[in-house]
């Protein structure tokens, strides 16, 4: 590698001043150069020997391939250390564009993503959560709708659970009456029976004629069907009363038993009397 014949040794110099404080790691290239300054002639001026254009040539053949790759390493590897934390020229990457190699720590910004903020999210806009529970309201805090049941007659109570609509009903119905003690022949229903049905509650109403057998306050029975099935557990899971002008009233309850509603009476009379009969039961 040789200096072309049409660079003058005054603009090498010049070259070479203007790159020195870049090209210092060239100095190791060739040693006989090291501390020696470029000027015409061979003289010596304040202590420093003065470089020729042979000796220039000379140490320019010298450089290898590999000295020149060395060189450079060396400097890009002083250059580099400038740009790190801390160093004379340390690099701040804010402003800059593109996207950076390593993974960044973002800063605070979820104000950003706040209604109306400058990047604000949108709830339908999210992937779709985890199917589980973690975000359903509950007494205590709020939050999501538990997931749906699929049952058009569910409700959502207040315990977070889905429920089953309890019935709302209305009607009449023909109960089968059954004889008790001191009933003779078969109670004739007058009227039809209505009931009123609210979730598991049943209220019933209607109208039956008694003939007792025997009066003199004897005791006396008679059973009503149900406009609803119930398995009746205890004779206090159906209450009522029947009512006649003529005498004291009747004492209606469940028989367990039998699922049905029972009610007693001290007959006052053998005529057939028409009772006014009131009873409600849950239904169970």
């Amino acid at each position: 590698m040789r200096v072309p014949a049409s660079l003058t040794l005054v603009e090498l110099q010049s070259a070479f001043r203007d790159i020195h404080a870049v090209l210092r790691p060239f100095q190791s290239l060739n040693p006989n150069l090291h501390g020696r300054r470029f000027q015409r002639g061979n003289t010596s001026v304040d202590g420093f020997d003065f470089v020729t254009r042979s000796e220039l040539e000379a140490a320019v053949a010298t450089v290898t391939e590999e000295r020149l790759r060395g060189a450079l390493s060396a400097i890009i590897a002083e250059h580099a250390a400038q740009h790190v934390a801390g160093a004379i020229d340390e690099l701040n990457v804010a402003g800059l564009s593109g996207l950076l190699a390593d993974a960044q720590t973002p800063l605070a910004h979820q104000a950003s993503h706040n209604n109306s903020g400058g990047d604000a999210l949108k709830l339908d806009d999210l992937a779709a959560p985890d199917d589980n529970t973690d975000l359903d309201a509950s007494a205590a805090t709020h939050g999501l709708l538990p997931k749906l049941s699929g049952s058009a007659g569910d409700y959502l109570a207040g315990d977070g659970t889905w429920d089953a609509l309890t019935a709302q009903a209305a009607g009449t119905y023909s109960p089968t009456f059954t004889a008790g003690a001191n009933v003779d022949g078969t109670p004739a229903q007058n009227g039809d029976f209505q009931y009123l049905r609210l979730g598991s509650l049943v209220i019933v109403t209607g109208r039956v004629g008694v003939d007792p057998t025997a009066d003199g306050g004897t005791t006396t029975t008679l059973g009503i069907s149900l406009p609803v099935a119930s398995d009746l557990a205890d004779s206090s899971d159906l209450i009522g009363m029947g009512t006649l002008a003529t005498q004291d009233g009747a004492v209606i309850i469940g028989d367990d038993t039998n699922d049905r509603a029972e009610m007693t009476f001290l007959a006052q009379s053998t005529a057939s009397e028409d009772w006014k009969v009131f009873f409600m039961y849950q239904i169970l």
